[in-house]
């Protein structure tokens, strides 16, 4: 949830793309659709891209509409995209599906054929001053078969590339589709399928179904609802959106107007999302940090379901500590952090590294070696695990600079890897060249810092969470056993935590006395359907766990005494 809601916040200014890079790939979050905003980073490259070609326009104002000029202007635009697509290609993954500047060819593809079209039109001017009426028609008439043909041609080639057996490189299909199309809107005038009034209508409502499609799909897929009478709405929405909302604002009102109603919209979008917030500063209420921590056996089961969707409503508030100086306050709660208030004359000094799960965890062993300790920092990143190979990405650097000259120069005496199973948990891709990549990525980071960390590095041994727990709700209200429950968990596990154990294994015998691994959910009790997960609700249904996979102060004296019993060895 933490990463939904920021995500939320980001694409009303336009920014999510830049915030995508940050987190889950964007084939991962559609195969989730958990976050009804996942479809804005494409909107927000395109404003992005609004937002600079003014700056374009400007600057070559002084070119006129003569069609010499034309052709210069053609000209720089293609070189340009050529820039642009050469940045595309050489890019990582993330930042070349994410990025503006490596989308400007797209955009600027839709230049081209503009400017081609305008020399089209040119010639055909100046031809027919010096052809015959008799010429004109017979050289048009064979242009027309041509276009023809090559409509059918580029038709026929896009429709067999949906059937062909085996899977394009995404960045070639980028390329090829983007070609296809500018070529087909080239040629499209008065084509038969492509100009007729009925596609034409289809690309009218697009972009409204664009817009509304992906928030009733993730609604569906949420509560398991059948998807086909939820596709029907969304056209049916996207109809009356675009009939009687995007008609009216784009032809029936002036730009002012326009104006007035966008910043009012804005407005409203943003107390919306940071309504909490306002109503903080206006009534000049302190944050409440206080969650309920009891028995739950005294609570009725409406108190039981309230509980369950405040822990998801406020899981952000159990990542983030004010006893923590933060170091960039703009990345906060992840990044680099120093408790504070630690006594000078205690002994220890221990660094606390890893994903949003090392967030969560932090305040436990805090209060388990606080009283031991003189420096305890927390270093963490959303989906940054320090033994995976995704912590290799350019956004786990947001932690530290130079973790492992860092950890040589501090000398900490312990350090704790906090994670959940990720990739560390899957199948690995290279058995044929018989090497465990992950495993071996995982044995080369702590080769590269045991020999400067003076005690033990503690390892938090893999877990897995089911999908879905939010659902958990829906099956308390309707009255459903816990064995089916947990018959419905055992089958939505996110990973396979026997493959992550086996790797630790491994680890362990590599690492030797120099770390040491632990459950941190061994005082859970276990799912019967599927033993090597814990189960995340007690025996009321009151859940350990919220929405978004973190454990709320509820869970945490289940926790604890696995720090305490740690820390007390040290």
């Amino acid at each position: 949830m933490v990463f939904w809601e920021l995500i939320t916040k980001l694409s009303i200014f336009f920014i999510s793309n830049d915030f995508s890079n940050l987190e889950d790939d964007y084939y991962i979050l559609l195969k989730i659709a958990e976050n009804l905003f996942t479809h804005t980073w494409s909107l927000c490259v395109e404003i992005q891209f609004y937002f600079m070609i003014p700056l374009v326009f400007y600057a070559l104002s002084s070119f006129d509409d003569s069609h010499e000029k034309k052709y210069r202007l053609f000209m720089i635009y293609l070189l340009f995209s050529i820039i642009s697509l050469i940045f595309y290609l050489i890019s990582p993954r993330s930042t070349a599906f994410y990025s503006v500047f490596a989308r400007i060819w797209q955009f600027f593809a839709g230049f081209l054929v503009y400017f081609w079209s305008e020399f089209e039109s040119g010639n055909g001017e100046d031809s027919e001053k010096l052809l015959t009426s008799e010429k004109k028609s017979s050289e048009g008439e064979k242009e027309k078969k041509n276009y023809e043909s090559l409509q059918a041609w580029l038709l026929l080639v896009t429709i067999l590339m949906l059937f062909v057996g085996f899977e394009y490189p995404e960045r070639i299909v980028r390329i090829a589709m983007t070609i296809i199309t500018a070529l087909l809107i080239l040629i499209a005038e008065n084509n038969l399928i492509l100009s007729n009034k009925y596609m034409i209508y289809i690309g009218n409502i697009s972009y409204s179904l664009y817009l509304i499609h992906w928030p009733i799909y993730c609604y569906s897929k949420f509560y398991e609802l059948p998807q086909l009478p939820f596709l029907m709405l969304s056209i049916f929405l996207g109809i009356l959106i675009y009939e009687f909302y995007e008609k009216w604002y784009t032809t029936k009102i002036d730009r002012k107007s326009q104006m007035i109603l966008s910043t009012v919209l804005l407005v409203f979008c943003v107390l919306a999302i940071w309504r909490r917030e306002i109503l903080n500063i206006y009534t000049k209420q302190e944050k409440s940090k206080s969650f309920w921590v009891g028995d739950s056996k005294k609570l009725s089961l409406d108190k039981i379901m309230e509980l369950n969707t405040e822990w998801t409503s406020r899981e952000m508030e159990f990542l983030e500590y004010e006893e923590c100086d933060y170091k960039n306050q703009d990345l906060k709660p992840f990044g680099l952090c120093h408790f504070k208030n630690l006594s000078s004359t205690a002994p220890l000094k221990i660094l606390i590294i890893g994903n949003s799960y090392a967030m969560n965890f932090a305040p436990l062993i805090l209060k388990a070696c606080g009283q031991k300790s003189n420096l305890i920092w927390l270093a963490s990143e959303s989906s940054c695990d320090f033994l995976y190979p995704a912590y290799s990405e350019r956004k786990c650097q947001n932690m530290f600079e130079n973790p492992y000259e860092t950890i040589q120069k501090m000398q900490f005496d312990y350090i704790f890897l906090i994670s959940k199973c990720g990739n560390y948990c899957e199948n690995d891709n290279s058995e044929n060249a018989g090497i465990d990549i992950n495993l071996e990525f995982a044995k080369s980071q702590i080769a590269r810092i045991k020999n400067f960390v003076k005690r033990k590095i503690f390892i938090m041994k893999a877990v897995t969470i089911p999908d879905g727990i939010i659902n958990l709700n829906k099956f308390l209200k309707n009255g459903s056993s816990f064995d089916k429950i947990d018959k419905y968990y055992s089958t939505r596990l996110k990973h396979h935590k026997k493959i992550g154990d086996v790797r630790h294994q491994k680890l362990a015998e590599f690492c030797g006395s120099k770390c040491e691994h632990f459950d941190a959910f061994e005082n859970f009790a276990r799912n019967p359907y599927a033993p090597e997960i814990f189960r995340f609700f007690d025996d009321r249904g009151l859940s350990y766990m919220a929405g978004g996979g973190h454990f709320p102060p509820y869970s945490w004296p289940k926790i604890q005494p696995i720090f305490d019993r740690i820390c007390e060895k040290m």
